[in-house]
């Protein structure tokens, strides 16, 4: 029920979002109705009606500007075209013009260098006449040299210049007038009074092929004629001079996406548009997208059934950080969408449907990023952290001023806490007079002038810092030379009388030590010396009478005794007999090796075929007592450096442990193999008893895995087996796995 519950939410989450951004796509294309209108016509409150706005393209004030520019603009060049009119202008500014030019060029040329500027003096001087400007431009060719030419020279090249400007009979080149350049369009005037002409084109069109066009207009004799698309398009002729006649049509086969084409295809767009209603729809669309967003975000962030919240990937992302990345990609969707509105508006292009697709992708994108933003402050808020810990600044200050901050403090509260025992006084007062010295000394030295004193109190005070070193490097020697006689076990080297009272003590008690370690050892070694000498001398006084109590007991065997009990009673002092005789045996052995009283004569044997004489000669052993034998390496050879008697007698102890301690109808399995280093035997058994010991007890002498000592066995098996490893630079290694007991004899492989 809990994974239905969370498949639901889930699902319930995508859904809303989906239908968010549906409705924000759709919002994005009412609203971009409403502004191609706005743009296109002057929109008032008036026709937000109901209706549809039913204007035509002449009503589009954006057009109406647009061809008013341009007339002025015929008008600014007919008038560039009066040259007698302006000459006269001119020259009245000649004297102006040459004065300012050659003041630039001695100012420019005190600061001219060869290896870095032009040689050539250039400039540009502007002249406004009727509101136009017009620009004289000064160039290398005018040949005004900072080289060649002073003041003079340079005065008399600007005179000159300015009397070829005269000499123009068109001034048109030189206006600086706003320009539209629209390409799409055909424009021209013809001034009556002054017989003067302009047009955009070289060939000024008759009338009847300007109106055989869908948008145009001819004005001639103070009258306006229009075509279909301009009807209505002027309501007066303000615009027009009556001194001149114009006329203007769009070029619909220029092949141009701008200019009148996009301004005539945005107010084709918006002529037919209701305003209300689309503002209307795209208010109701974006209130319903809103809705959908609350609702993804109300259900976001819920607890799972450990009580903490499911966070996604982007929630591990610091939220200042997530924020900031979410305001920049929102921004460039703004920026993208701005770009787009502009294509859209300003052009006409065919694919203008996919422009408009993206557009309101963009806004799709960015309410997509916004929703994606608030729900993963939402599952940051809900979680167990919060959203404090999850700010980028907060690990800032957390990693890199607070943990710094408690990690010193650590280090350092200790040093600060601490209470000497030995060192307190001492610290205090050397601390105390090795600054107030020092103070001293500096504050003497700051106050006297360069004179001989000075120098006398700063070679008492480097005396003084020297002399205190040199002790803090003597205290320090004695101490290195006490740790490194404490490390070795040895005394230490030094002057005890010399030494500071701190050093005594850690002197004396290091004395201390090393003289109780020496007598813990000599009686370790007494001890273990006197209990190997007493195995050895009992086991060898207890051999002597058992041999004969043994040898008694094999003639009582021989002897006709017809009463079955005498008979039990002799089998039963026979095997006792026999086991006493085996621990004797065992103690003595292990009395040997303890104290190196054993010789090892290694040489190359092959283990693989001592093991299987072994295994064959217990086997039957171990079928008796209801157990199988299983050796997997009777078809190996793995050779070794080691004592084959010794060898045997190791991996024969191991054999007879497995077969005492196995339990009952389980296999035990042996194996030989060799490593990079070893040749090893590997022998494996299900113990009867619970191994509730651990494996180095386990190699001690007399230690048995029957706790209950109720089998067979003395505890000397593995302690000698393990000596005779180690006399022969191998090892026996032990692993315990539940009742699951390993043994791995570890022996050198063979030396070439």
């Amino acid at each position: 029920m809990a994974t239905k519950s969370k498949n639901t939410n889930v699902l319930t989450k995508i859904i809303c979002v989906i239908l968010s951004l549906i409705c924000v796509f759709s919002a994005a294309h009412f609203a971009m109705n409403i502004l191609t209108a706005v743009n296109a016509y002057h929109i008032t409150a008036e026709d937000f009606n109901g209706a549809e706005l039913g204007k035509s393209v002449a009503q589009s004030n954006k057009i109406r500007e647009s061809v008013e520019r341009d007339i002025q603009n015929m008008n600014y060049q007919l008038q560039a075209k009066d040259s007698n009119r302006l000459k006269k202008e001119f020259a009245k500014r000649k004297t102006d013009f040459v004065n300012s030019l050659t003041k630039s060029f001695i100012e420019e040329k005190a600061y001219f260098s060869e290896d870095e500027g032009e040689e050539f003096f250039n400039a540009e001087y502007p002249i406004e006449v009727d509101g136009l400007v017009y620009s004289i431009q000064i160039y290398s060719d005018d040949r005004i040299s900072f080289l060649t030419d002073d003041e003079s020279s340079a005065r008399q090249k600007l005179n000159e210049k300015f009397d070829r400007f005269l000499k123009n009979k068109d001034f048109s080149n030189y206006t600086i007038i706003e320009n539209r350049d629209c390409s799409d369009c055909v424009l021209g005037a013809y001034d009556k009074v002054n017989k003067t002409s302009f047009s955009s084109t070289d060939n000024a069109p008759e009338e009847k092929d300007v109106m055989s066009h869908e948008y145009a207009f001819v004005y001639k004799d103070g009258n306006v004629t229009c075509s279909k698309g301009f009807e209505g398009l002027f309501e007066s002729f303000s615009v027009f001079n009556k001194n001149y006649d114009y006329y203007f049509y769009v070029d619909e086969n220029d092949g141009s996406f701008s200019g009148y084409t996009a301004m005539i295809d945005t107010a084709k767009q918006g002529s037919d548009v209701n305003l209300l209603k689309s503002l209307i729809i795209a208010t109701v669309l974006t209130l319903i997208s809103l809705i959908f967003a609350i609702v993804c975000f109300a259900i976001c962030g819920k607890k799972l059934e450990n009580g903490k919240v499911k966070r996604a990937f982007i929630d591990y992302v610091p939220t200042d950080l997530h924020i900031l990345i979410s305001g920049f990609l929102i921004s460039l969707s703004g920026i993208a969408a701005a770009f787009i509105i502009d294509l859209i508006i300003s052009y006409a292009y065919p694919f203008e449907n996919l422009l408009r697709l993206a557009l309101y992708g963009t806004f799709a994108i960015a309410w997509a990023l916004f929703i994606e933003g608030v729900t993963s402050i939402i599952r940051v808020c809900k979680s167990e952290n919060g959203i404090i810990q999850n700010l980028l600044i907060y690990k800032a200050v957390k990693y890199l001023i607070i943990k710094p901050a408690k990690f010193i403090y650590r280090k350092v509260r200790p040093l600060l806490s601490y209470k000497f025992n030995n060192f307190n006084k001492m610290i205090t007062r050397w601390i105390a007079g090795f600054a107030a010295v020092n103070i001293l000394f500096l504050i003497v030295i700051d106050n006297l002038s360069f004179s001989s004193y000075k120098l006398v109190f700063i070679f008492g005070w480097v005396a003084f810092n020297g002399a205190v070193i040199s002790k803090a490097v003597e205290y320090l020697k004695s101490l290195d030379i006490i740790i490194t006689a404490s490390h070795y076990r040895q005394t230490p080297q030094v002057d005890y009388n010399k030494l500071p009272e701190s050093l005594k003590i850690l002197v004396n008690s290091l004395n201390y030590t090393n003289a109780e370690l020496k007598n813990a050892v000599d009686k370790a070694v007494a001890d273990e010396r006197m209990r190997t000498e007493l195995i050895t001398n009992v086991s060898h006084d207890l051999k002597t009478p058992l041999t004969s109590i043994i040898s008694y007991v094999d003639l009582l065997k021989t002897c006709d005794i017809t009463d079955e009990n005498a008979k039990e009673y002799i089998d039963i002092l026979d095997e006792k007999g026999g086991k006493l005789k085996r621990l004797i045996e065992d103690l003595i052995e292990a009395s040997k090796i303890t104290s190196g009283v054993i010789n090892i004569e290694p040489f190359n044997i092959n283990l693989a075929e001592l093991a299987t004489q072994a295994v064959v000669e217990h086997q039957q052993e171990f079928t008796d007592n209801s157990l199988t034998l299983v050796f997997k390496g009777d078809k190996r050879v793995v050779n070794a450096f080691a004592d084959g008697n010794k060898t045997y007698r190791v991996i024969e102890n191991l054999i007879s442990n497995a077969r005492k301690y196995s339990l009952k109808g389980t296999r035990v399995y042996a194996d030989v193999y060799e490593t990079q280093n070893y040749s090893i035997f590997e022998i494996k058994n299900t113990s009867a008893e619970p191994l509730d010991i651990p494996v180095s007890e386990l190699k001690e002498r007399f230690v048995r895995g029957d706790k209950s000592r109720t089998n067979e066995g003395n505890g000397l098996g593995l302690s000698i087996a393990d000596n005779l490893c180690r006399a022969q630079n191998g090892y026996l290694n032990i692993t315990i796995d539940g009742d699951l007991f390993k043994a791995q004899v570890m022996l050198p492989k063979v030396k070439n």
